[in-house]
């Protein structure tokens, strides 16, 4: 393999999963009294797995092996210029980043309030709709930085960040509507 870390990309799916199963778990204990939402899982896909907690998850694991062999197949093939495996792998790479990066952030929040209880009272409730504007305003200011880091470096790991939080933006109101469309399945049982 030219490059070999490309491999890390699937570890970060595993740890991502974990990492947000732990915390929802965490979110349980103390914070999710205080901020009430209906999921910790953005992404419409993985929704119904977090919230039945489930640790060992055959679709996920599927599509980390199947995900691996596509980048393993990406690193070997002659049709890929370095140019363009840097590209990939910035877009990956951020993407998964930004998905490990919040997830620790929101452990290490909640671990935060269940050592400090006395440092937050009340309870808010947040509609998912409202998470997801929350998630999408976080990503317009990351996006703005990274468009300030690649007007400086050119470099094309760098443009695959910023096409990724493009594309994670775009699919902020793909999500809304998914959302919307299940509530209103829900509504109409």
């Amino acid at each position: 393999m030219k490059h070999p870390e490309i491999l890390l990309i699937p570890l970060l799916m595993l740890v991502d999963h974990y990492l947000t199963l732990t915390a929802s778990a965490l979110d349980e204990k103390r914070y999710g009294k205080h901020f009430i939402h209906e999921t910790n899982e953005l992404n419409p896909l993985w929704q119904k797995s977090v919230a039945d907690k489930k640790w060992f998850n055959p679709l996920h694991l599927l599509g980390v092996a199947g995900f691996t062999l596509y980048l393993v197949w990406i690193d070997v093939s002659a049709t890929f210029s370095e140019y363009k495996i840097q590209l990939v792998m910035g877009f990956l790479f951020i993407i998964m980043g930004i998905a490990v990066g919040r997830s620790i952030s929101s452990i290490l929040t909640s671990l935060y309030v269940i050592r400090k209880p006395d440092e937050i009272n009340g309870a808010v409730h947040m509609k998912h709709s409202f998470t997801l504007a929350e998630s999408l305003h976080n990503l317009i200011a990351l996006l703005i930085l990274f468009v300030m880091v690649f007007s400086f470096v050119q470099a094309p790991f760098v443009l695959g960040g910023v096409l990724a939080i493009i594309i994670l933006i775009l699919m902020h109101p793909v999500w809304w509507l998914l959302h919307k469309r299940k509530a209103a399945k829900q509504l109409d049982k």
